[in-house]
């Protein structure tokens, strides 16, 4: 007799157990016999198997060493698995994706506790991906996903929108899951730009920018980053002004190339010796 799989807590695990959303996630995704898929997170292999239905080769990485071993034994029936048990976060990008063949796909349904951390280790590398599709939080993926203006828009945001297109294309009960999690979840698709979007200058520097302001939303921009350059209100209100932006609004009401052009006029005074950060 069989002994199921216990999912563990410290994991995040949650198994996707219903065959209608797995196959929903690979018809997302479009996968077909040329594609490579990398599969984060196999878990009992359930998704794995129906990726290798339609894929040429699917990776499948699952760091616990029990789930690993019945993973092995599951996906013994497909030629076209290869596994690594293997740690998401540590595992060794771009070469890693370079090793496989094109197109490039990732799919997952990501352990909710490190998705997000995840996905921006994967989002580093726009060129050595053609597409992404995740599952997250519903929260997390409205994050993802969100457009300025609206409640969920954030740092988060505005970091993939440089190198990606993003978009929500369904949501997922909890019953879907074993065990079912307190919240509802959301596949999510990322495809790659060609380029950045925008020129945002300092890509360090950006992404510190965007931090600050949004540490503090309740905040004006002009409070925001005075606290994190330390500057005089006035010399911040320069700043905002040679931007072309208002000095009472919020982070959340800025696009992503307000955003670029705040971040390039930052860099311009904090070369000239205004400030070291």
């Amino acid at each position: 007799m069989k002994i199921a799989p216990q999912p563990k807590k410290r994991f995040g695990q949650h198994f996707l157990r219903s065959r209608d959303v797995l196959e929903r996630i690979v018809e997302a995704a479009e996968i077909c016999e040329k594609d490579t898929v990398l599969e984060i997170g196999a878990g009992p292999g359930d998704l794995t198997l129906y990726l290798a239905r339609k894929a040429k080769e699917v990776l499948a990485l699952e760091l616990d060493k029990g789930l690993f071993g019945i993973l092995a034994e599951r996906v013994r029936v497909a030629s076209n698995i290869r596994i690594l048990q293997e740690d998401a976060l540590r595992f060794p990008l771009p070469e890693g994706l370079r090793q496989m063949g094109r197109p490039r796909k990732v799919v997952a349904n990501l352990p909710y506790n490190i998705g997000t951390r995840i996905l921006m280790r994967l989002a580093a590398y726009p060129s050595e991906i053609d597409l992404m599709a995740l599952m997250f939080q519903k929260e997390v993926a409205e994050r993802i996903t969100a457009r300025v203006g609206t409640k969920a828009y954030g740092s988060l945001s505005v970091l993939l929108a440089l190198h990606w297109d993003s978009r929500m294309v369904f949501k997922v009960a909890s019953g879907a899951f074993h065990p079912p999690p307190k919240v509802e979840s959301a596949v999510v698709l990322l495809n790659p730009l060609g380029g950045a979007r925008v020129d945002v200058g300092d890509q360090a520097l950006f992404q510190k920018l965007l931090r600050a302001a949004f540490a503090q939303r309740r905040k004006t921009l002009l409070n925001a980053l005075q606290g994190w350059l330390g500057w005089e209100k006035a010399r911040v209100g320069d700043l905002l002004q040679r931007s072309g932006i208002q000095l009472k609004r919020r982070a959340e009401t800025l696009s992503l190339e307000e955003f670029a052009t705040l971040s390039r006029q930052a860099a311009r005074l904090l070369a000239g010796g205004l400030v070291a950060l």
